[in-house]
């Protein structure tokens, strides 16, 4: 008889926009392809360039099948709202079409605005779907949509208490690309030339580089030069890079400066000091690798999700907050004084690296592929189940953790018991 684990399966992954949705979710696909070679996939993406070619440096192109959406971020003024509207309703009709007409095992969701309308119509056929949740504190789109999938997976416990009680949460850590799996000083130090006695600051705004820490680097290279034991990786964007480039070179620093890198774990596996925004994904990496930082999260996003993320770090002392602000020059001066306190005193690096491993989760790729594969097992057309009770049973273990009761999700039309969530929502929408 043949293995129930040998069938072929089909994963819908849902979301995209930016490397921080991306990559947690396509780590997850790049596991179950390996377990399962035969394992065939739908992307729902955004209609940003970043979603296609990054699914392409994943998954072969004979297996998965790209379907761009037209879903736009949630409305902030009424022009925005009539976009998002027939966006929504495009993607959601677009979505249950090829869900019907292909019937995949499961929907993983990369959470976000991009994951919702392919998350909805799944759940709305029965289609076991889940979740990631990377940021400490969840965005209101995850929010309304943790009460219809049959799982969320958080990175940090603490995002548990801003789900809905009848969400079923695990707590399994943020998956991160297998190339971070262990540090490998020494193929960083080739890659990028380095000299091996020096020590390394990298400094990056993740994968499409950020303006204001470039400035802010810039307006503290005096500093930086002042410190002859230290060596320069700086990944500034593709607008910034010739600007950045000449100013280290007019100081005769040893640095590489790049628009873009698709080596950033070579870069962090050789860094003693990482300078980054806080976005969920960079710190999965960050921690996984055991590296301290300087945290600058995102100022912009009125829901300060970057703060909340850089809290579980600095709480823990794995990194220093330094404020992003409109006024540059004070940006500087606060990042200037982190810089020189730690790169002038090495030995307080040591501590903050502890704390940062002690934070990462490396096998949070494993867990989660695990309970997806037992969760699509479960439920294949071959098995299909309507129950939805927890998984005691699948030789799925999350830390001993409990899966809290969950719903019928069928019948779930409640408010989610958070802050400040308007019920004219995602789910009011579908």
């Amino acid at each position: 008889m043949k293995n129930i684990n040998e069938k072929p399966l089909m994963l819908a992954l849902a979301g995209g926009g930016t490397g921080g949705h991306l990559f947690p979710m396509l780590s997850v696909a790049a596991e179950i392809l390996k377990r399962r070679p035969t394992t065939r996939f739908l992307s729902f993406t955004t209609q940003r360039p970043i979603d296609e070619r990054s699914i392409h440096a994943v998954l072969p192109a004979d297996r998965v099948r790209i379907i761009p959406q037209p879903v736009q971020p949630w409305p902030r003024s009424i022009m925005t709202a009539i976009r998002f509207w027939t966006s929504w309703r495009s993607s959601l009709r677009n979505a249950q079409r090829i869900l019907k007409d292909q019937r995949p095992d499961l929907v993983l969701g990369s959470g976000g605005f991009g994951c919702a309308p392919s998350v909805v119509a799944a759940a709305r056929m029965g289609i076991p779907t889940a979740l990631l949740n990377p940021d400490a504190k969840p965005g209101i789109a995850n929010r309304l949509l943790s009460v219809r999938a049959d799982v969320v997976f958080t990175q940090w416990p603490a995002s548990e208490m801003f789900f809905p009680r009848s969400a079923r949460v695990l707590s399994t850590g943020c998956p991160v690309r297998p190339a971070f799996a262990k540090i490998d000083r020494a193929a960083g130090i080739a890659r990028f030339g380095l000299d091996a006695k020096k020590r390394t600051l990298l400094i990056t705004g993740a994968s499409q580089g950020a303006r204001s820490i470039n400035q802010a680097i810039l307006a503290s290279l005096d500093q930086l030069a002042a410190q002859p034991c230290w060596q320069f990786i700086h990944v500034t964007g593709t607008d910034d890079e010739s600007r950045v480039c000449a100013a280290y070179v007019e100081r005769g620093l040893p640095a590489q400066v790049l628009a873009y890198t698709e080596h950033m774990h070579e870069a962090m596996s050789v860094a003693d000091l990482v300078v980054s925004r806080a976005g969920a994904s960079s710190l999965a990496e960050l921690t996984a690798l055991g590296k301290p930082g300087i945290l600058l999260p995102y100022p912009f996003d009125r829901h300060k999700h970057q703060y909340d993320n850089a809290a579980m770090l600095t709480d823990a002392g794995a990194a220093k907050f330094v404020e992003d602000r409109a006024d540059a020059p004070s940006t500087a001066k606060e990042l200037s004084r982190a810089l020189t306190e730690l790169m002038d005193q090495p030995d307080r690096l040591e501590p903050m690296a502890r704390a940062s491993a002690e934070l990462g989760r490396q096998n949070a790729v494993e867990k989660i592929t695990d309970y997806l594969l037992a969760l699509a097992d479960r439920c294949s057309p071959n098995s299909r189940s309507k129950s939805k009770k927890p998984l005691h049973n699948a030789s799925v273990c999350v830390e001993n953790e409990e899966l809290r009761p969950t719903a019928e999700r069928n019948n779930v039309t409640g408010t989610v018991e958070t802050d400040s969530v308007e019920t004219d929502s995602v789910e009011a929408a579908a």
